[in-house]
């Protein structure tokens, strides 16, 4: 070894055993993991192999792609990496909720004060979770009279689970205007929607002036949560910072343990109290879940889609049946309605709609393979959301001078499916004496010429606030009539018709007025 490297190697054990002081770090003897290093360029490789290489890693240890090198090393001598936080993921987990701590926090410090929309550099990178909320606040800065971030709350290794909204009006609940949600980064190491959802924020923010943008920004209530699982991020896996799978860990309808009611079609289960508030259910939900279920139950999303990787397809509940076969249709009350949005996402990207795997760029849940726990088929049947789940990409974590393609070719995708909560009829449920709005209840709908529960589609929920609802329909090819029918604990339902074509102009208004039960 050079003279030259004595000192900083020196300086650098100093500063290692510093800081492995102050965090008492317990690692387990001979456990090993994986770390990836990100690198620009061919220099970049070189220097940092160089550098593992006299760090005792040997020339064998380091291996290397066209963005980043690999190391494999014990975890104890993660430490040694510790200058390299920045830059750096865990492939293979350490044992150690602590380490994900420290190199959460590493790579957070020094970057407060940098500017985090740099409409040159937004394309270019992955952004973590500090520059998440630093991108956040200057969106509120650039747009502040239609954005609001707020956090749904925290992760297992306390992260701010950050969200903003993005409407005309942010802080006011507007009678009539539809709630939509995306969700990304559910799954620490699918990271491309975490990308995507920065840029849609951005497009809306920045293209705000354009009539298009304009006209959804100002009709639609809409909601982003760019990370659910930012700990999976930090440490470049799937689980969260508990080492679950977010994505099989909610109330699922075949699993009465975790399920909290008999009848798993609609009605809806049980709203909440008295007061109208939404309780999410307790049980063995990670932080993150229980967050999210909350987020949900205190909302009234219309329309949401979650994004994943490994695979390029628009997939649609139900994820399960009672078989557990993949392979097996599960279709749910809505299946019609949900082929039809999941087409409008694929046919718009032309990855998607070109896929040899699924025809159209869509598939069942079910049919492709069955999960239990899954985020999709709950947000449907505990919410009436119509939910589904987007997979971008074939590689999970794929090089960062690919992200602006992922952006060009599921921009149109991402308005477009926006765009379908027009396609809805909507009122506000109202007390016949009082006038008063009514705000625990449900609208189900059903096709007036069949008779049988399978016509019935999901029950939508009424807004806390407002008591309106939002029931996004099918297009029909011909003229459809639908029976409406509203209904509240200590009310008489009431019905009403409506009918649904090719040519109906919608949003349609359908009001209800509910008398007390005799």
């Amino acid at each position: 070894m050079g003279k030259r490297l004595l000192l900083p190697l020196f300086l650098l054990f100093i500063a290692i055993f510093s800081v492995a002081s102050t965090l008492e770090l317990d690692y387990e003897e001979g456990h090993e993991v994986v770390a990836r290093i990100a690198a620009h360029d061919v220099q970049a490789k070189s220097n940092i192999i160089k550098e593992l290489v006299d760090l005792g890693f040997g020339p064998e240890c380091p291996k290397s792609n066209q963005s980043y090198v690999e190391v494999k090393l014990p975890e104890i001598e993660l430490m040694k990496l510790q200058h390299l936080a920045s830059n750096l993921t865990i492939v293979e987990d350490p044992t150690r909720e602590e380490f994900l701590r420290f190199l959460e926090s590493s790579r957070s410090r020094g970057k407060r004060g940098e500017r985090a929309i740099d409409p040159n550099d937004l394309y270019k990178h992955y952004h973590d979770q500090n520059q998440i909320s630093n991108f956040l606040d200057e969106i509120v800065l650039k747009c502040p009279n239609i954005a609001r971030k707020y956090s749904i709350g925290k992760t297992f290794l306390g992260a701010e689970l950050w969200a903003i909204r993005i409407t005309d009006n942010p802080e006011v609940n507007e009678v009539g205007e539809v709630e939509f949600q995306y969700i990304a980064n559910m799954h620490g190491d699918e990271v491309v929607g975490r990308e995507l959802s920065l840029y849609f924020i951005y497009h809306l923010c920045d293209q705000y002036h354009q009539p298009r943008i304009k006209a959804i920004v100002d009709n639609t209530d809409i909601h982003i949560l760019p990370t659910m699982n930012p700990d999976g991020f930090a440490g470049g896996r799937r689980a969260n910072g508990r080492r679950k799978d977010l994505n099989r860990n909610f109330p699922d309808q075949f699993d009465p343990t975790t399920w909290g009611r008999p009848n798993p079609v609609s009605p809806l289960p049980p709203l909440g109290t008295g007061s109208g508030a939404f309780v999410a259910p307790v049980g063995n939900f990670e932080p993150e879940v229980v967050a999210v279920m909350q987020w949900m139950g205190d909302h009234n999303f219309a329309l949401a889609a979650n994004y994943h990787g490994g695979s390029v397809v628009a997939n649609y509940p139900f994820d399960g049946n009672r078989q557990r076969e993949s392979g097996r249709y599960a279709p749910s009350p809505d299946d019609l309605l949900y082929r039809q949005l999941a087409r409008v996402y694929a046919a718009n990207s032309q990855t998607m709609s070109g896929s040899r795997e699924f025809p159209s760029g869509i598939t069942n849940g079910a049919d492709w393979y069955v999960l239990y726990g899954g985020m999709q088929d709950y947000a449907y049947l505990w919410h009436g959301t119509l939910h589904i789940t987007v997979e971008l990409s074939d590689e999970k974590w794929p090089a960062k001078e690919t992200l602006i393609s992922f952006w060009n070719d599921n921009r149109e995708s991402m308005l477009a499916y926006l765009e379908q909560t027009k396609y809805r009829v909507w009122g506000v449920v109202t007390d016949c004496a009082t006038k008063a709005p009514i705000t625990v209840g449900t609208v189900i709908v059903e096709a007036e010429s069949c008779h049988s529960a399978n016509c019935r589609m999901q029950a939508v929920k009424l807004d806390r606030e407002t008591g309106d609802y939002h029931r996004i329909m099918p297009r029909p090819s011909a003229t459809t009539n639908y029976v409406f029918t509203a209904s509240s604990s200590g009310y008489a339902p009431v019905s009403h018709s409506v009918a649904v074509g090719p040519s109906t102009a919608l949003p349609h208004r359908l009001d209800f007025c509910l008398n007390k039960a005799s």
